[in-house]
């Protein structure tokens, strides 16, 4: 996980260097070849999270739902607009008609 973290780190610093970098008076090339430097950077930051980080087992339609359940859980009080929507997600059958 440390490599995750110093390619996070190092490339948001280089993210926010470019941001500034105009204000600081850097030569317009610079700041260019920063522009294109930039998606090889992307590309190496998101290496080591696919590389390092544990998958999570399951894909986003089997559990999409399990945030609001979670909450649901440790919030035993719901505010009255997750109470009607709780509501109305518990409902049988939906139907609409013309």
């Amino acid at each position: 996980m440390k490599k995750v973290f110093v390619a996070i780190t190092l490339i948001t610093l280089f993210v926010a260097f470019y941001q500034l970098a105009p204000y600081m008076g850097v030569p317009g090339r610079v700041i260019i070849g920063m522009l294109i430097l930039s998606p090889i950077l992307v590309l190496l930051m998101v290496y080591p999270i696919f590389k390092y980080c544990n998958p999570i087992g399951h894909t986003f339609d089997e559990r999409y739902y399990d945030d609001m359940e979670n909450e649901m859980e440790e919030n035993s009080q719901l505010t009255p607009a997750m109470q009607e929507l709780n509501e109305y997600s518990t409902e049988k059958e939906h139907t609409f008609t013309e």
